[in-house]
Parts: structure tokens; C-alpha cells; sequence
């Protein structure tokens, strides 16, 4: 049984993999552009706080809100539980 789960997950995933547009990554323009100018490498700029953007979309900065919250009260019980199970000397 668990040989026929392991050989159908094998299977879905090649499918998946090979015939999904987004998986299949193609040349990259990086690798196209080294293509043309014929060098190795070439450096380009990029901005790291670009990601922020993102956070314009209600939707996108709705589940940030959430999933810093919640890890949040989850720390917040993790300290609890562990004061609670520190025994204080008599």
C-alpha cells in the first residue's frame, strides 16, 4: 500500500513538474543576457525593499498581519507555559 502511495506521488509529481507552465523555468534573462554579450558574469542592481510593495494589496498585508500575530500570541504561550513549569526554590 505504501509502495502504490509512494509510486503515485512519484508520478504526480513528474506530471506536475513537466507539464504545469509555471514549473517549467525556461533561460533566464540573466543567462540570456550573458548569452549576448558573451561574458560569465554580469552584475545587476537590484533593491531588496522592492518586496514591500506588495504589501499595497489588502489581501497580502491582511495574511502579514495574521501570520505575525499569531506567531506572536504563540510566543506569548510558549513564555507563559515555560514560567508556569519553572519551580521556584522554597
Amino acid at each position: 500500500m505504501q509502495y502504490c502511495l509512494t509510486g503515485f506521488g512519484a508520478v504526480a509529481f513528474i506530471l506536475i513538474y513537466f507539464f504545469l507552465p509555471e514549473t517549467w523555468h525556461g533561460e533566464t534573462p540573466h543567462a540570456k543576457e550573458c548569452r549576448e554579450r558573451g561574458k560569465k558574469f554580469i552584475i545587476h542592481k537590484f533593491n531588496p525593499l522592492s518586496s514591500v510593495a506588495l504589501l499595497r494589496w489588502p489581501n497580502v498585508a491582511c495574511s502579514v498581519s495574521l501570520f505575525d500575530r499569531s506567531d506572536m500570541e504563540t510566543e506569548v504561550l510558549r513564555a507563559r507555559s515555560d514560567s508556569r513549569s519553572v519551580r521556584r526554590p522554597s
